[in-house]
């Protein structure tokens, strides 16, 4: 029958012509012809699909044979257009010793892909990837090799090349995590100052409170003592004190508070005693006056221009007077005070005093976990691996022992991936220990593979 007689010779062709090295076929039968296990075989940048051909040598392609039997099977089908040849099509793999067993992985078989990737991590360093992976093993997926080399460099900007990050000769080590250590880390988030009116003068009897106003905010307090917190940014910000005597009289005073000059202008007034002179009522009055540049201008709203004065009481016995103080810088200090005198009772006073002090900082603690490592970690390798189980074991888990070592054997260009991002074809050897979650070790030795990366 002619067409088992053409068959055979297919079948013959296949064996007498064993393979230099893999090529690409792309096979088409017409309507009425049977299948026969022929495989289809491509590959493409980073992911090698080097599709389902039995692993018998004897089934390699040699295209011009494959060609002219294959026409002369099909004369009477219709016109196929085969693929030109592609000669030196790589074959990606992987054969390691893990924990004394051999496993080998190919590209092609068992569906099996190679997978060209890179990233950028938060460092501004390129990772190049390589990993074989079945493509369409749904739940039921056999073993995932990665292998990860990380750039020689930052790239903040345009990617310069992929070249001496991947070069033959290159001193790669093993990226390591390291064990993280909480690091408790302190800084300041403001600081907080003392408020202090325990020096005004107020009337026995009386019962004062207190308005404190910084920053156009008020704060009123039955205290003396008044604890402001301010964030560096307002660090010079004037501080006013009201004091209400009992509703009766009150007093205020104005000082400027400066975070970095502690000498800022400040004032208190002192020496507050009521007299009678042939039947006319003072209240006197002195400015003690510190900080600040001299010398110093007193004005007085009774226009004296001295430290220290006499008020005379008005016939209705109140008296209400201020005090403006200006140093040579410029600074100033305002106070206002009032007294109010019934004859045959004593004199009631208000004199707002306040003081600053000490400036307390106020931390904010904060813990975070710290890689003890350098987190750059320049041509590192990071190797990873899931078993047949899905156990995920890595490289980066355990501080690689003297015997460890990866090296590239051999780094050339190839074709662009299907997502265009171009790739480099790397052989490569290697040996390490890997981690998985709960601390269980496995062991590679003897590693090699040729694996496919992918680049900007």
């Amino acid at each position: 029958m002619k067409f088992s007689f053409l068959y055979k010779m297919l079948y013959s062709a296949l064996i007498i012509f064993p393979a230099k090295r893999n090529k690409v076929v792309q096979i088409a039968f017409c309507p009425s012809s049977p299948p026969f296990p022929i495989a289809i075989g491509s590959s493409s940048g980073g992911r090698g699909l080097l599709g389902a051909l039995p692993p018998n040598p004897y089934f390699s392609q040699n295209l011009l044979a494959y060609s002219i039997i294959i026409a002369a099977f099909f004369a009477g089908c219709n016109k196929i257009d085969l693929e030109d040849p592609m000669d030196g099509t790589p074959v990606f793999s992987a054969a390691i010793e893990v924990d004394g067993t051999a496993k080998q992985w190919k590209a092609g078989v068992d569906d099996y892909y190679m997978f060209s990737e890179f990233e950028k991590d938060p460092f501004d360093v390129y990772v190049f990837k390589g990993r074989l992976q079945q493509q369409n093993c749904l739940n039921n997926c056999k073993e995932i090799l990665t292998i990860k080399i990380r750039d020689l460099k930052q790239t903040t900007g345009v990617f310069s090349g992929v070249g001496e990050a991947l070069r033959v000769d290159g001193d790669y080590g093993f990226y390591f995590l390291g064990e993280p250590d909480t690091v408790w880390l302190t800084t300041i988030e403001g600081y907080k100052v003392e408020l202090d009116a325990t020096e005004s003068f107020v009337s026995p009897g009386l019962n004062p409170s207190y308005l404190w106003e910084i920053n156009g905010t008020d704060f009123p307090t039955n205290s003396p003592i008044f604890s402001y917190t301010f964030d560096t940014a307002f660090n010079s910000f004037p501080v006013k004190l009201t004091v209400n005597a009992g509703n009766i009289i009150s007093s205020s005073l104005t000082q400027q508070f400066d975070f970095f000059d502690p000498n800022t202008l400040r004032c208190k007034l002192e020496d507050i005693y009521f007299f009678d002179s042939l039947g006319i009522y003072y209240l006197n009055v002195a400015a003690n006056v510190s900080g600040g540049i001299p010398p110093y201008l007193y004005t007085w709203s009774d226009s004296n221009l001295t430290s220290s004065t006499d008020f005379m009481f008005n016939p209705s016995g109140q008296l209400s007077e201020g005090l403006t103080i200006t140093d040579a810088d410029g600074t100033a200090v305002f106070a206002n005070f009032s007294a109010v005198y019934i004859p045959g009772t004593t004199p009631n006073i208000c004199a707002a005093n306040f003081s600053f002090g000490n400036i307390v900082p106020i931390y904010d603690t904060t813990s975070y976990e710290l890689i003890p490592l350098d987190s750059l970690q320049f041509s590192n390798i990071t190797i990873e691996y899931t078993d047949a189980e899905g156990r995920f074991y890595s490289s980066d888990r355990v501080e690689q022992n003297p015997d460890a070592y990866f090296e590239i054997i051999k780094s050339e260009d190839y074709d662009n991936n299907e997502l265009g991002q171009k790739t480099r074809k790397l052989t490569v050897r290697f040996a390490c220990e890997l981690l998985d979650a709960a601390g269980e070790m496995v062991i590679f030795k003897e590693g090699e593979a040729v694996i496919a990366v992918a680049y900007p």
